[in-house]
């Protein structure tokens, strides 16, 4: 994966560092591409289709919701 890579971001703070939490508790930290795919951070690799998407949480704020709430208004 690139360093100058785009992703979408947090509406309420902008940041990529998002995470996705599965049933076990277990945190995924993701970043959502512009074509809303989502990948690990860490490897790039997309998630598994078994892992519950439907609420994006922010690892630098309070906020989390849906997919589609995330901006794509991107930051350098």
């Amino acid at each position: 994966m690139k360093e100058s890579q785009k992703y979408m971001l947090c509406p309420q703070c902008g940041s990529r560092r998002l995470y996705i939490k599965a049933e076990s508790g277990e945190e995924h930290f993701v970043f959502v591409m512009p074509d809303n795919s989502i990948v690990y951070a860490k490897t790039g690799e997309p998630i598994p289709e078994d892992l519950e998407t439907s609420q994006i949480r922010c690892a630098d704020c309070s906020w989390y919701g849906p997919l589609r709430k995330l901006t794509n208004r991107f930051m350098y």
